[in-house]
């Protein structure tokens, strides 16, 4: 790859941005928290709802116009910082705000010699079960929670945006039609044969209501295989998390290969390009506009 030149950061920039990135969601979860407590109180009859709009005013101008500031702070960092003016300021649905939490969270980009180590920093690998992480009674987790919900946001902005300008986008489409075609039981219930309505939450309704499948709350139940291992029903929910999960790891691929570029660090292509056979390599620069 041919080396992309660039200033590296200097007087610590990027521990200026972790901490005011932090300050930020500090601000910005204590807020949520106090406007969850005003409705709560509300809905118990412990505050008049007179009252409660004038605290809701009183946070606004002290937690959000707050808030705010360090959010155009973080923005006017990010300008000092070479990986968001080469790239990352080219990517449509990814603000100053998104871009600086990804960018305080990883911090040092020589940690990972790997992209693979990345994803899995950022909570995108996948378990032996081809499952992604999840939290056990127990154990330590392996990624950093807070990059997992970031890249979480970015995805939900990225596929958003217009298909014909955002090569996310287009990702996203194509990997959601490949899950739809390899898993038909999205659309139907795997009990009765019926069609599955949408629903909040992770699994959808069976439209035949004498089907026991998810009637009266209960999980759509799973099929089994021979051997009796339950095999996992893919819904529309499922296929949605899927493709943007696969749209997160691209992100992180191209972000990975920038960084290191303007860092003067080897890099390398993804082990399943170099050494699995695939040939479907997506160079970095078609997803800058």
């Amino acid at each position: 790859m041919e080396k992309i030149e660039g200033k590296i950061e200097e007087g610590g920039v990027r521990e200026e941005l972790k901490i005011k990135t932090e300050t930020m969601y500090a601000i910005q979860k204590l807020r949520i928290q106090a406007q969850l407590r005003i409705k709560a109180f509300v809905r118990d009859e412990r505050l008049t709802k007179k009252r409660s709009e004038a605290m809701h005013h009183w946070l606004e101008e002290l937690l959000k116009d707050t808030e705010n500031l360090v959010g155009h702070d973080v923005g006017d960092l990010l300008k000092g910082i070479p990986i968001w003016n080469v790239f990352m300021k080219h990517v449509l649905g990814l603000g100053p705000r998104l871009a600086g939490s990804i960018v305080a969270g990883i911090y040092d980009i020589s940690r990972f010699n790997h992209v693979s180590s990345l994803w899995k920093y950022c909570g995108q690998d996948v378990t032996a079960d081809g499952e992604a992480p999840r939290r056990q009674s127990g154990q330590k987790i392996s990624w950093n929670p807070f990059l997992r919900m970031t890249i979480y946001k970015i995805t939900d902005s990225m596929v958003k945006q217009n298909a014909d300008k955002s090569l996310y986008r287009r990702l996203y489409d194509q990997k959601k039609a490949f899950y739809q075609k390899k898993f038909p039981e999205w659309a139907v219930c795997r009990t009765c044969g019926a069609k599955l309505i949408a629903m909040k939450g992770e699994f959808d309704k069976c439209s035949n209501i004498e089907c026991k499948g998810k009637s009266g709350g209960i999980k759509h139940p799973t099929r089994k295989d021979r051997k009796g291992n339950p095999i996992y029903i893919h819904t529309k929910g499922h296929i949605h998390k899927m493709a943007k999960r696969y749209t997160g790891k691209i992100f992180l691929q191209h972000l990975w290969m920038m960084w290191r570029r303007l860092e003067g660090l080897p890099e390398n292509m993804p082990w399943i390009i170099e050494h699995g056979g695939h040939v479907d390599f997506i160079p970095p620069e078609e997803a800058m506009v």
